[in-house]
């Protein structure tokens, strides 16, 4: 009988088999796609961290001078310009709002370009990724545990003070705390950042630190192999042999995500006040999210094969044509989306009679049959491809 070290070292071999036989290519170790990646989850885990520290939204700080002087904003009395901050509050609102979904998508998508370098032993890679793996995790986790080391020693430098500061006499009443008005600021601070609830605030903070601790290396290591530019060995027609493992990842993912759903609808309709509670919505918005990076990663590897693909066939036709639906059903659901979050919230169906929810929920559904048609013909064309490359030259 296999122990459960057997079992784990059986899986970090299938894993090294996998790597080895389909590693990222393409646009997946692209200089611009892991920059871009990078940069993102920099400006948005930057941001989200702002969110948490202002006692005051962005939100509010742009749109409270648009006020009138009973304290109601009046949308038909803006001009242009005020139409302007106010939508540009309702930017910074849904950003900050979805700044977790954002970091937790780019991570993956990060973890998927990198995962040869981070995952394959030192055998299986050239010296000069050996070096930047070893410097971008030192650096990653130095950096880390310096920023820690200096928060520490501000918050225990503060308590040191105001303990010693603190007069202590026989006196009744005691005399002032000569720096009382600080204590009060300090106290007063982060009573408004946990109005909203103590354990969700210090959980946001648990939660991006945690992100910071993991994504942190990874992006060092994007950033710093995009600067170097070292190609991979590229197996000849690579994005065809790949087809199989792909299509079998993406029947997998797929699963999961309408698995996720039909969940999502039994827990709402089985588990008591799961609307109200908000535990089904949850489940919705975990989902979709997952939905989201299937439908990128997806999208990416077909177009790789469709690319590869020199002679046009029915088989690429199709595969292109529901490419091109399953894109304009994405771009059609984020539209609607932005609408009813960004530019005119709580207006859009307004004398329309057309619930935008529901409209995305029908594109969200009608995307993964169209994406299911795509990845289906693309694979069929990359077989039809390697028997075309596998067939001998008369």
């Amino acid at each position: 009988m296999k122990t459960p070290g057997f079992f784990l070292a059986d899986m970090r071999k299938a894993k090294i088999e996998r790597l080895l036989s389909a590693p990222p290519s393409g646009f997946w170790i692209s200089k611009g796609y892991r920059r871009t990646l990078s940069v993102i989850s920099v400006v948005v885990s930057y941001y989200y961290l702002i969110t948490l520290l202002l006692p005051i939204s962005i939100q509010e700080m742009l749109q409270n001078p648009l006020r009138a002087d009973d304290g109601v904003l009046y949308l038909d009395k803006l001009d242009a310009t005020e139409n302007f901050i106010y939508q540009l509050g309702n930017v910074f609102a849904s950003l900050g709002g979805f700044s977790p979904v954002i970091l937790l998508t780019c991570l993956l998508l990060l973890r998927s370009s990198m995962r040869r370098i981070t995952s394959l032993p030192d055998e299986y890679l050239d010296e000069l990724e050996i070096v930047n793996r070893d410097w971008a995790f030192k650096t990653g986790y130095l950096v880390i545990r310096r920023v820690g080391l200096v928060l520490t020693v501000i918050g225990f430098t503060t308590l040191f003070i105001l303990y010693v500061t603190r007069p202590r006499t026989w006196e009744w009443p005691s005399p002032k705390h000569p720096l009382q008005g600080v204590e009060d600021a300090i106290a007063s601070y982060f009573g408004v950042l946990t109005e909203g609830g103590t354990l969700a605030f210090y959980f946001q903070v648990i939660a991006l630190l945690t992100y910071v601790a993991y994504a942190f290396p990874i992006i060092l290591l994007a950033w710093r192999e995009s600067k170097f530019n070292e190609p991979i060995p590229q197996i000849e027609n690579q994005v065809f042999k790949e087809a199989p493992v792909f299509v079998k990842a993406y029947l997998k993912r797929v699963l999961i995500v309408v698995g996720g759903f039909i969940a999502s609808i039994c827990i709402g309709w089985f588990v008591p006040y799961a609307t109200l509670n908000g535990l089904a919505i949850m489940a919705i918005i975990l989902t979709a999210w997952f939905g989201i990076y299937v439908y990128i990663w997806s999208s990416i590897k077909t177009v790789e094969i469709i690319r590869a693909t020199k002679k046009k066939t029915s088989l690429s036709t199709l595969a292109l044509t529901f490419f091109v639906i399953t894109q304009l059903l994405g771009i059609s659901l984020a539209t609607i989306f932005a609408l009813i979050t960004i530019v005119i919230p709580g207006q859009w169906n307004r004398g329309v009679g057309v619930d935008p929810l529901a409209v995305i929920l029908l594109l969200g559904v009608l995307m993964i049959p169209a994406q299911s048609l795509s990845v289906s013909f693309a694979s069929k064309l990359s077989k039809e491809n390697q028997l075309k490359i596998s067939e001998p030259i008369a």
